[in-house]
């Protein structure tokens, strides 16, 4: 009697954790996507390399784009918000 009881409980138990799982995913998800904002940076060189910068920021927007779930903040409005921090980012 005492080993039913307590497979019962444990599936319970799991039951239990399985939905309040469920529960906050489902949550997560009506948030609405996450966004991101690829940092721009410099590229120290002796050549002009404007264009290898701009690649890798499309690279990177491109493949951490997911359509519905995640969201990349465009680069006009990153600019603008680091233009409001002073010093370096890691400083902030």
């Amino acid at each position: 009697m005492k080993i039913l009881f307590y497979d019962k409980s444990k599936l319970c138990f799991i039951m239990l954790i399985f939905f309040i799982t469920a529960i906050g995913a489902s949550a997560f998800d009506a948030a609405g996507p996450i966004r991101v904002a690829v940092i721009p940076f410099k590229i120290n060189a002796e050549k002009d390399l404007t264009f290898l910068k701009d690649g890798i920021f499309d690279m990177f927007a491109f493949h951490l784009s997911r359509e519905g779930r995640v969201e990349v903040i465009n680069r006009e409005d990153t600019e603008k918000m680091l233009e409001s921090f002073s010093g370096t980012l890691n400083e902030v």
